[in-house]
């Protein structure tokens, strides 16, 4: 896990920190699902799969999430408008979530991934509403325990939003018809 997130953090710096964070994620995605793998495999499946989604992966997660820090920036102190910019926010950022765990998980282009998110998340949107949870308790662990986060900040969250989000994805995509990306 600790290598998974090493690598994760270094493909974020590669990539610029705003930019390289969203293939990082897919890429951490991947490789959470691959954890019978040495060590260096993931590093080099990584480095692979975060070069193959780079631009993907900002073209599908950008947007939702910039639409959920919109949303939490223009939220006024109280009210009813409040909880509803709170609802987009958490909204737009499981949606994302989703897509870059459709883009790790299955070939296709920018807009099967939406497609194939929206559904998933239309299927069953708690799960992805719980995995989305994991990011500010992440946060917060990492921000409290600065070597926990070293090691661990981006794998476990990813690992275990893979676990609530994964059952969502097999309801929506037919076995049939998905295809898989190699190992």
């Amino acid at each position: 896990m600790a290598a998974i997130n090493l690598t994760a953090l270094g493909l974020t710096l590669i990539g610029g920190l705003i930019l390289g964070v969203v293939p990082a994620i897919v890429a951490a995605f991947w490789a959470v699902g691959r954890l019978d793998r040495p060590a260096a495999d993931l590093a080099r499946g990584m480095w692979d799969e975060w070069r193959a989604e780079f631009l993907r992966s900002n073209i599908v997660a950008l947007p939702p999430l910039v639409a959920a820090i919109a949303a939490l920036m223009a939220m006024p102190f109280g009210g009813v408008v409040a909880g509803l910019l709170l609802l987009v926010a958490i909204l737009s950022a499981a949606y994302a979530l989703a897509a870059l765990q459709m883009l790790a998980q299955v070939d296709g282009t920018a807009g099967d991934a939406r497609a194939n998110a929206a559904l998933a998340f239309a299927l069953a949107p708690w799960r992805h509403v719980l995995a989305t949870a994991l990011v500010p308790a992440a946060l917060i662990i990492g921000w409290s325990q600065p070597p926990l986060a070293l090691w661990f900040g981006l794998s476990v969250p990813c690992l275990l939003a893979r676990s609530f989000i994964n059952p969502a994805l097999v309801v929506a995509l037919p076995t049939e018809t998905r295809a898989c990306r190699p190992a």
